[in-house]
């Protein structure tokens, strides 16, 4: 999906954010060139400040901060055009991410990838609208 993402929304910068172990670059097959960041605040490596990018990921990992909102708050401020987030509903239920998601984004996308995490597609509210 997020190759598929990456081709018809011409992304020129992708962050990873939260990269863990690199997955996601490992996962990718974009039929373009983009840059990739990768940004993880417990990996010496990728600790550095990010840069907003113009499609954020973040998979499983915001719900298991210390203040969550804050974290949404982070991504708003880095996504310059889509936000890709995988959420699980351990901590708080899909009503509870969906609405803070779209206080601060356009929702575009929501679904369930199984009984306890789902996948919410979004654009910064002042970018373009993706089409797929």
């Amino acid at each position: 999906m997020v190759s598929g993402i990456i081709d018809s929304c011409k992304i020129d910068h992708l962050l990873d954010y939260h990269c863990g172990h690199l997955e996601l670059a490992g996962a990718l097959a974009p039929e373009r060139t983009f840059k990739y960041q990768a940004y993880d605040p417990a990996i010496e490596e990728f600790a550095d400040t990010p840069e907003p990018a113009e499609l954020v990921c973040a998979f499983n990992c915001i719900e298991n901060a210390a203040n969550p909102e804050e974290e949404l708050d982070l991504l708003e401020g880095l996504t310059e055009s889509v936000l890709f987030l995988v959420v699980s509903t351990f901590r708080h239920p899909i009503e509870w991410w969906l609405s803070r998601v779209c206080a601060r984004f356009d929702l575009q996308s929501v679904q369930a990838i199984d009984s306890e995490n789902f996948f919410i597609i979004a654009n910064n509210q002042g970018a373009e609208l993706i089409s797929h």
